[in-house]
Parts: structure tokens; sequence; C-alpha cells
């Protein structure tokens, strides 16, 4: 079912604040194309699927993509395969999958072993009712896999979202209880160490990387990415959130992206195009190993790396977006972005060691545009904690003053009929 309406009221991001809030219990999805023409919010998806530690997540997304193909082939006509226009897009996002793969899942074609801790390596959603903005039409596309879907999509649209006013956020902050890892004096003794390394010719140019991690205190990262729009307006956004569920807990990722893995799908919804379809992993394999922020040769760098590290790099280096049944895929090549998971948020940022300067420093750079708005997060919080306290400190004083008032007549009345004259008996 598909339905398209003016835009005019509502914008992504309000949209997305809409529905977000009305479905809390249900995964969510946001994504913004930099200076692009669509932008595109989903929720409510009908499954999940997960791709553990230990599993060939590349080659299993590979069967994945074929069998979305072929069970979309009786879904969508020939130009919904081709996703060329907005209500095109919607129809084929809505048997899509839309998520993430980790940096740690390329590793796996290197003979590398996931880190211990790491317990899936992507994750995907599958059947979401979306939302397809045109920016240049003004016009939002609803589609849905039956017609109450997308009534109730275009219900929630039209409700006020609880979008309280963001600070402005700064670049050049740094968010509250931030630490890191390895520790500077460790992170140090370990670029020393890549140094020798590369003096010994096992690789001629390495990149380290460092996590940061903030714990969330009740901050909501939804205005750190709304804070990341600000910082980085041009950059291609995204915001998903998968809730917990009997297999998997919560996480919430978000990023912007100057790069983007994007492949046009076929037009044919024939089963001979599958070939096609699984290809376009391999493509984006190829893509995510060209560009990893590890150094040359790329093999050696990355299990160089490996060994000096001091954790996953998670989302740098991996990719967050959306495959199509007809083989297409948009995909922010993450770098600068953040996951919510097990109660921390985590993110890291690489410095070149065989270049001048600091690596731990460079590190901080790469990364500084998300801890930038992971501080206006908390900003917000104190924000909205400062006013309900204004409020209620506003309340409290306005039932002092009408109990004093209360009191201050009941004393009146008593005074008034203490001063009567007693009645003749």
């Amino acid at each position: 079912m598909i339905r398209t309406f003016p835009s005019d009221h509502v914008t992504p991001l309000r949209a997305y604040a809409s529905l977000r809030a009305r479905s809390p219990e249900r995964p969510s999805f946001i994504f913004e194309w930099g200076g692009g023409r669509y932008a595109a919010v989903g929720y409510r998806p009908r499954s999940e699927t997960l791709y553990p530690n230990g599993k060939d997540t590349l080659a299993t997304l590979r069967q994945d993509m074929g069998e979305i193909h072929a069970a979309a082939q009786s879904e969508l006509s020939p130009s919904e395969f081709a996703a060329s226009t907005s209500r095109d897009l919607a129809a084929a996002l809505c048997l899509s999958l839309i998520g993430f793969v980790t940096y740690e899942a390329l590793q796996q074609s290197l003979g590398l072993e996931p880190w211990g801790e790491m317990a899936l390596l992507s994750r995907f959603m599958k059947g979401p009712t979306v939302v397809v903005f045109d920016q240049q039409a003004r016009t939002m596309t609803i589609a849905g896999t039956s017609d109450g879907a997308v009534r109730r999509c275009a219900w929630e649209l039209a409700q006020d979202p609880n979008l309280s006013p963001l600070p402005l956020p700064d670049m050049a902050a740094l968010p509250e209880f931030l630490s890191t890892a390895p520790i500077d004096s460790v992170f140090a003794a370990k670029t020393a160490a890549a140094r020798t390394r590369i003096a010994a010719g096992e690789v001629n140019q390495l990149l380290l990387a460092r996590t940061f991690k903030v714990p969330p205190r009740n901050a909501d990262l939804l205005d750190a990415y709304r804070a990341l729009r600000i910082l980085s307006p041009q950059s291609h956004l995204f915001f998903i959130e998968f809730t917990e569920t009997p297999f998997a807990p919560a996480m919430t990722l978000f990023g912007a992206a100057e790069d983007l893995f994007e492949k046009h799908p076929t037009a044919a919804p024939a089963a001979e195009t599958s070939t096609d379809v699984a290809a376009t992993i391999n493509e984006l394999e190829a893509t995510l190993h060209a560009g990893a922020r590890v150094g040359t040769p790329t093999a050696a760098a990355a299990r160089l790396a490996r060994t000096l590290e001091a954790g996953p790099r998670m989302l740098h280096g991996g990719a967050a977006g959306y495959l199509l049944p007809g083989g297409g895929a948009s995909l922010a090549l993450g770098r600068a972005s953040a996951l919510l998971y097990r109660g921390e948020i985590s993110l890291s940022g690489t410095g070149d060691v065989t270049a001048e300067g600091s690596a731990g420093e460079a590190c901080q750079r790469d990364a500084q545009p998300v801890l930038a708005s992971l501080r206006a997060a908390q900003d917000a919080l104190r924000a909205r904690e400062a006013e309900v306290e204004r409020k209620r400190e506003a309340t409290r004083a306005a039932e002092e003053k009408a109990k004093a008032e209360q009191l201050a007549a009941q004393a009146d009345a008593a005074a008034d009929q203490g001063s009567k004259p007693e009645s003749d008996a």
C-alpha cells in the first residue's frame, strides 16, 4: 500500500521524532543524504536478522539479499525494483534490509577472528513501514505492507513530536565523563611499538584506532544526532535504533559520513538478476577494504593494527544504510559514528603513526564531531532538567502562595468574627 502527501507540514526529523515516540518498543531509522533529493524514515519492521560473532557476515548477507530479491518478485513492479522515484524507493524499502555492517565483519576475510566481547557483527531489520521525502517535489510517500499500516503512519505523522529546543553545539566541546581506551600512556607505548614495526619493514603506513567511551546518563542520542546535523550539514547522516529482543540487547547507532556506497538497482525483477544482487555485497566488501583506515598494504596493516589496538572499531570502517531487493544499496561509510550498546556509548577515531604530530591527538580530531554532538545531548538533557525544576519550583511557589493567602483569609475571617458585638439576649 502506497500513498503520497504534501510534506509542507513536516520535515524528515520531525517525522522521525513522531514515529519513534509512538512506537518506542520497535526499531526505527532515519537517513538523510547530504545535499541529496531524498530522505527516508522507517519504523515498526516485521522482523530482524542478527549476524553473530563467528558467522561469516558477508556470505550470509549475500544469501539474504538473494532471498529478499526472490520474495520481492511477486510484490514489486519493474519500476519499483529500479527505485528511481520516491514512490518506487518507498515501495522497495518496505522489502529491504536496513541496518549496519561493522568493520570487524571485514576482518574475517583477512583471517582475523572478531573480538571476544562482540556479540554480533551486523544487524538488519526487514519490512518496515517507510516514509520517503522528496525534497524537490516537497512530497512524502508512505509505504507499508497493509493499508492499516499506512493509515496509522499518516495519522502519527500528523501528531506534534516532543522536540525541545537544542542548545547550539560547539565543535570544540567534549562530553562529560569521557574516557579513552587505551589510556594516554598505554597508547603512547603502542604508537612507539608501531613505529618500530614500521621501521622493520612490516608495513609502509599504519593508522591506529582509539576508542572513546561516554556513559549515556539518560541523554537522548536523538539529541546528539540533531547536533551532528548542525556540525556536519553536508554529510550523509544516519540514526538507527534497535530495541531489545529475546535474542539481542537494545542498541542505537548514529553518525555522519563523507562517503557513500551507492549502487543503483536493476529494473529487471527476473530470477537471473540474483547473481547481480549477490555481487552488490562483493562490491561493498571491496569498497570497505579499499577505504579501511588501517594503512598500507591493507591486509598487513590490518593485522598489525589488530595486535596493537585495545578493542573493536565497530562502525569506524563499517557501513550503515539499506540494501534493496533489486541489488541497489545506499550505505554511509562509517567514520564519524557512535554506538550505544550495553549501557555504554563508544566511538573510535584513527591516527596515522607515520605522520608528524601525535597520533592520539589525531584520533580525537577524527572523532571530534561526534564527541561534540554527545556533549550537546548532555547539555540538552541538563536544559530539560532545569526547565522541569523551574516549573516544579514555580508550581511549589504558587501552591505556597495560595496556601498563605488561604491562611491569611482564614485569619481575617476569624478576626472579623471576634470583633463583632454580641447580640442582645
